[in-house]
């Protein structure tokens, strides 16, 4: 059986559902004076209660997203462990995303992804970080050999998009914007190493192909993405 509930403009407030004895949902909902949805929760325990809840800002858009739920296993089932996402947006005068799941870090936010736009309102960029990665980093050892390490980085991943002259998608390419160690200099320099060593050359071209990146040129691809 269903049931439903109403406040005075005519937004469901409540929603249930049952079977035998039992509750398959039992949904409470929020609205502000705006009719804008700002909290819903689930409390049947079916579903692990999920809850979420909205801020707005002042142009209507959401400001602030905060869930939690409950993770599933291979099988669908709950694992009884609370997952909590908490994101912050910010928009232009035009309401487009300027800023998505980002982080409210005094009073700022910040991260996320990050979007901008060209002067016929299509996406021109889109900056995603910060990722942690790696430089693979090959040299001669005494015996003639290779030996292969890793240096861990984080960077941003850039996205920037070119279009026809008739409005269409052209191209996508992709840059990285390094952040802290090491710094861009020590990069070169191992690539540089790399470059010089055909069999490190070789499994960074195998490696970059694998995670997407294609193809290495100074010091800004990545090969291993985590």
């Amino acid at each position: 059986m269903s049931s439903y509930s109403y406040d005075v403009a005519g937004n469901r407030v409540y929603e249930s559902y049952t079977a035998g004895s039992g509750w398959l949902q039992y949904a409470i909902v929020t609205w502000d004076a705006a009719n804008r949805m700002t909290s819903f929760g689930d409390l049947s325990q079916v579903s692990g209660t999920p809850s979420i809840t909205w801020e707005y800002d002042l142009g209507g858009n959401i400001r602030h997203m905060n869930s939690v739920y409950q993770q599933l296993d291979a099988q669908g089932n709950l694992t009884g462990t609370d997952v909590t996402q908490d994101y912050w947006y910010k928009y232009d005068s035009m309401n487009r995303f300027t800023t998505t799941k980002g982080s409210l870090v005094s009073g700022a936010i910040t991260g996320g992804v990050s979007l901008t736009y060209d002067a016929a309102g299509r996406r021109a960029t889109k900056t995603t970080g910060i990722f942690n990665g790696y430089y693979w980093e090959g040299e001669y050892a005494s015996d003639g050999h290779t030996k292969i390490g890793r240096i861990a980085v984080t960077y941003n991943k850039i996205e920037s998009y070119t279009y026809s002259t008739d409005g269409y998608l052209a191209g996508v390419s992709f840059t990285y914007d390094f952040q802290g160690s090491p710094p861009l200099s020590d990069i070169a320099s191992i690539l540089m190493k790399v470059s010089q060593n055909l069999y490190a050359e070789t499994l960074l071209k195998a490696m970059a192909a694998r995670h997407g990146v294609g193809s290495l040129d100074a010091g800004r691809k990545i090969v291993e993405e985590t």
